[in-house]
């Protein structure tokens, strides 16, 4: 989308406003709006206050606690893709009333969704933020049927009654089940990633593993890093110095200036223009990392950081996984040391509070395992017919501890569940996420068991 001045948009703002027809809003809550932006009940094509074209291809994920309601947002405004952040309100002035304009962590929003269009929105560059106005009535007519229909809400199962009463064994049997069609699932995404890679497993396991690097907040960014160097290349580049300086660079963490004082950054810089002549390369965008909710240990150039040990330190990363047989084999491939640079800053030009080594963390190592080392073994399994990868990738799941997540403390607090490894967390995600979000109760399995039991005909 091309730059649009503050006048134009003035003008097109006030014509705007004089032909809408007021619509009365009643008592919406502003997580209602969330849940029809998430679920795409309004739609995917609409007209922006500025009078362009926007089309929605992902709406984000929520859940971000310190900056905008919906993150790695993905749209198309006047042919133009874009990514980044989106924020929702009732209002447009709600935007300044809440101190946005003055946080930095909103600098990075694309798209602003209201209810109602007040105000003219922008960034503290001064940048306008396109807004979306939601119509309405449709949005009142909706909320009627969902505070009427829903069998969900405010963090609580209606059937959590009915759950804690339930057959301990055969509830987590079904949750079984679940998980192992949601790790199928994952798994096919690596088929997918296999075939996009010429049947590479080199290369297709380096790029399910830096995506999964990411975590929630940016796997959107490691999976673009990622797709702008091979690992043919980043091999080529050798010790980890070369690589950090790859990762850093192809990051867009080495363009801006830095101080004299900081030969280490200087040297990657260096280093890096070197390697960006050599294999052609072109950076991503440095906005699209996030820094909210992120500990110091997983900042975005902590994560490139680790990575790089890893590409460093095992050279033969898909072999390494495929051979190894225990939780602890995988830890020992994964955790690798960082650089010494690294070991004391979480950022370019930020040491450490807390002290630490750099090295990723347990819990993520298992959100790894979960989301990428699992499926890889699962689609490798399915690729040779050796069916010994996938037992191993099941026995791997069940060893790792379960997810402490929103979605798992439901389960726990409201139904009394007790889950004891990652197999039974994921199918209690994937049953959350498949009915009883979306209020797909009839059609739930758990549901269908519960009325077949003899405890609640």
């Amino acid at each position: 989308m091309g730059a649009i001045c503050a006048e134009k948009l003035i003008t097109r703002f006030k014509r705007y406003i004089y032909k809408r027809k007021t619509v009365p809003i009643m008592n919406i809550p502003e997580s209602f709006i969330h849940y029809v932006w998430e679920k795409g009940l309004a739609g995917q094509q609409f007209i922006l206050d500025t009078g362009d074209d926007c089309r929605i291809l992902k709406p984000g994920k929520r859940g971000n606690r310190d900056g905008p309601d919906f993150e790695n947002t993905e749209i198309v405004i006047n042919q133009q893709h874009l990514a980044g952040n989106a924020e929702i309100h009732l209002c447009s002035s709600d935007w300044f009333r809440h101190g946005h304009h003055t946080d930095p962590a909103y600098d990075k929003t694309i798209l602003h969704i209201v209810l109602k269009n007040d105000a003219i929105i922008c960034n503290q560059d001064g940048c306008l933020i396109p807004s979306i106005v939601l119509p309405a009535d449709e949005i009142t007519r909706l909320y009627e049927n969902y505070s009427e229909k829903s069998m969900f809400g405010y963090g609580r199962l209606h059937c959590s009654d009915y759950i804690s009463a339930a057959d301990p064994e055969r509830f987590l049997a079904l949750a079984e089940k679940l998980a192992k069609e949601r790790i199928i699932r994952k798994s096919v995404r690596i088929q997918t990633l296999l075939e996009n890679n010429h049947f590479d497993w080199p290369e297709t396991t380096w790029k399910a593993i830096a995506w999964s690097f990411g975590l929630n907040q940016n796997m959107v960014p490691m999976e673009w890093l990622s797709n702008t160097i091979s690992w043919k290349n980043l091999r080529r580049a050798g010790n980890v110095f070369s690589i950090e300086a790859i990762l850093l660079g192809q990051g867009g963490f080495l363009d801006k200036e830095i101080s004299s004082e900081n030969g280490y950054l200087l040297a990657l810089k260096q280093e890096y223009l070197h390697r960006k002549n050599m294999f052609m390369l072109s950076p991503v965008d440095l906005n699209a990392w996030k820094y909210n909710p992120v500990r110091p240990s997983a900042m975005p150039e902590s994560r490139l950081a680790q990575v790089a040990a890893l590409v460093s330190l095992v050279p033969e990363l898909f072999s390494e996984l495929t051979q190894a047989n225990t939780k602890k084999d995988f830890y020992q491939i994964l955790r690798q040391p960082v650089s010494g640079y690294w070991k004391s800053h979480c950022r370019p030009e930020t040491e450490r509070k807390n002290g630490g080594d750099g090295e990723i963390g347990k819990t993520s190592v298992d959100l790894i395992l979960i989301n990428a080392v699992v499926p890889l073994l699962i689609a490798f399994s399915e690729y040779t017919g050796n069916r010994s990868y996938e037992n191993k990738a099941w026995f791997l799941l069940k060893s790792i501890a379960p997810e402490q997540n929103k979605i798992i403390d439901i389960f726990v607090r409201n139904a009394g569940i007790k889950v004891c490894n990652a197999l039974e967390s994921q199918g209690l995600i994937e049953l959350f996420d498949t009915f009883c979000s979306p209020g797909k109760c009839a059609s739930c399995p758990v549901m269908n068991e519960l009325i077949r039991s003899n405890n609640h005909e």
